[in-house]
């Protein structure tokens, strides 16, 4: 084995030395079948603590190396989540140890990068074709695979290199695989702002690499790195902010075994109006029932059904000559490209996504925190902390959102219209902390109409708010923790907020739990005071205890807002 050595076979052996049946399941259905038929031992950390004592495992254990000192510098460092430091501390040697280190890149893949029936370009327009199709549709990280860089080289020559849970592989293991293979696949790669065709040995550590399609590697159960059943590519459908949708006929055959090249085909022919547009919608719900990645389709569907689109076509008649006159037909896809031109940033982290509900009503500001407070306390109970963090927790959750009530955003719940949002923004019992979706594709236009300025964190202003809270409500309650927690439930603060100028801030009161809380523009500052205190917490706390407790208000608050309130 090349990661595990000759220790791997006296595992194995040591395990089939075991009594009991010993049976390799590949899905819940067979292990439900098996316990109907036999007892199976318990598998339990404690069981095997257990059958490992006076065993002999020296043997079974890998070859260990050494790792650097662990120092305060390097976990100053790695805790510094938002905004991550430059240089960054590598982590590799801490955890694998110095000299065993194998390089990665990230791998996606797209239908109609190569004519079918190849795995590479052939000319000058198939290369023209797929560069189009990748400025159109980029690889995002949602839908790549981080695999060891040797495993992408044998997955393109076609010597599969399984990727295993231990870096260590070396960057020679493909070439020097034994039974080579005369297969070879080429990916693209950017260079330089443009995609370029690259080879197995031209790929590098770092490098995003998208394959066609065809070149497999990727199924149902994760990374296989061989050649064979085609990789779903779900590229069209994974960005829910891009301003281009392709309904791709290899991408929904794949899912569904339909002809959807003659679907679509006649559905172009007809003319896409609305009329048709609902045929589309319901044809993919159809699909996205019996298919492997239901919300993804079900996603589309709802942007299709509720935005103003018009579409293009790559039309299996549609041809480009090459430098030799040579004609290529793309595969048919349906192109629908945003009328308005913009859908807004719908990440959870834009006020637009963190601040609407899909469904029910809108929730006044005042409800949600008590409601967050409340779940927040619930959470640290039932983990057994001490009551000072209980409490810490519950007036967290109670703050976190107060930054909400400045006019501005109040005026972006209110869907833009300003008189309503400044007339509410002062009284958390009448200020909004979730809208109502936002009408699609208006996402941007209503920021503007709110002045609310672009990479603004309302948690800054929930924290200069948090400060002017009375002192006995921090009676036995480390105050400088709930106003971390308060600036860090969106991740941010650790230990600073993204840099934004707001020349133009207004001063924010609010009314809330009997108490007025005021902050103007030169209290705000946006947290850049806050670096020193996020220190002290992970000092007081512990690295991973600050984390834990950030995270308790963290799941409060989403979980609050995925019961709709």
């Amino acid at each position: 084995d090349p990661v595990y050595g000759a220790s791997a076979q006296q595992t194995w052996a040591w395990f089939e030395s075991l009594e009991g049946p010993i049976h390799a399941v590949r899905s819940v259905k067979e292990l439900s079948d098996l316990a109907d038929g036999e007892a199976l031992f318990d598998a339990g950390p404690n069981e095997w603590s257990r059958r490992l004592t006076g065993a002999q495992v020296e043997p079974m254990l890998a070859e260990t190396l050494p790792t650097p000192p662990l120092t305060r510098a390097a976990v100053s460092c790695w805790r510094r989540t938002a905004p991550i430091p430059v240089p960054d501390e590598s982590i590799e040697a801490y955890l694998h140890g110095v000299g065993r280190w194998s390089p990665t890149v990230a791998i996606s893949w797209r239908y109609g990068l190569a004519p079918e029936g190849e795995s590479s370009p052939q000319s000058r327009a198939d290369r023209y074709s797929a560069a189009r199709l990748l400025r159109d549709i980029p690889p995002l990280p949602s839908e790549t695979i981080e695999v060891p860089l040797a495993a992408a080289r044998g997955l393109m020559r076609g010597q599969p290199i399984p990727a295993t849970d231990i870096d260590g592989v070396e960057l020679d293991l493909v070439s020097s695989a034994a039974g080579g293979s005369e297969y070879s696949a080429v990916g693209w790669v950017l260079r330089g702002g443009e995609w370029a065709v690259v080879d197995a040995t031209s790929i590098g550590p770092g490098d995003v690499v998208v394959l066609d399609a065809s070149v497999g590697g990727h199924d149902s159960l994760g990374w296989t790195g061989r050649h064979g059943t085609p990789v779903v590519d779900v590229g069209g459908l994974v960005d829910p902010s891009a301003l281009r949708l392709r309904i791709d006929a290899g991408f929904l055959r794949a899912l569904t075994s339909d002809d959807w090249e003659v679907f679509l085909d006649e559905l172009w022919e007809s003319g896409v109006g609305d009329r048709q547009r609902d045929r589309l919608v319901d044809r993919l719900r159809e699909c996205a029932a019996r298919s492997e990645y239901p919300l993804l389709i079900e996603a589309a569907c709802d942007r299709l059904a509720a935005g103003r689109w018009e579409f293009d076509v790559e039309h299996a008649d549609a041809v480009v000559a090459d430098d030799v006159h040579q004609p290529i037909r793309p595969p048919i896809a349906l192109i629908a490209r945003s009328a308005t031109g913009q859908l807004g940033e719908v990440s959870d982290d834009t006020p637009a996504a963190s601040s609407t509900i899909s469904h029910g009503s809108s929730v006044h500001l005042s409800a949600h925190l008590a409601s967050v407070g409340d779940r927040a306390a619930a959470f640290a109970d039932s983990l057994g902390l001490p009551t000072e963090l209980v409490a810490a927790c519950r007036l967290a959750g109670r703050l976190h959102d107060l930054g909400k009530a400045d006019p501005r955003f109040q005026t972006l719940l209110h869907h833009g219209r300003r008189h309503r949002g400044e007339g509410v923004a002062g009284d958390a019992d009448l200020a909004l902390a979730k809208s109502t979706r936002l009408p699609f594709g208006a996402e941007r236009e209503i920021a503007n109409r709110s002045s609310w300025v672009g990479g603004l964190r309302h948690e800054a202003i929930s924290l200069a708010l948090a400060r002017s809270a009375p002192d006995h409500w921090f009676d036995n309650i480390d105050r400088d923790l709930v106003e971390h927690l308060v600036a860090s439930h969106h991740g941010h603060a650790r230990p600073l907020f993204p840099a934004v100028l707001d020349p133009d801030a207004p001063k924010v009161s609010v009314s809330f739990d009997g108490w007025r809380f005021d902050a103007g523009p030169s209290t705000v500052q946006n947290g850049l005071d806050h670096a020193p205190v996020f220190d002290r917490l992970c000092d007081r706390y512990g690295t991973w205890g600050l984390a834990a407790l950030e995270t308790i208000i963290r799941l409060a608050d989403i979980s609050v807002s995925e019961d709709g309130g």
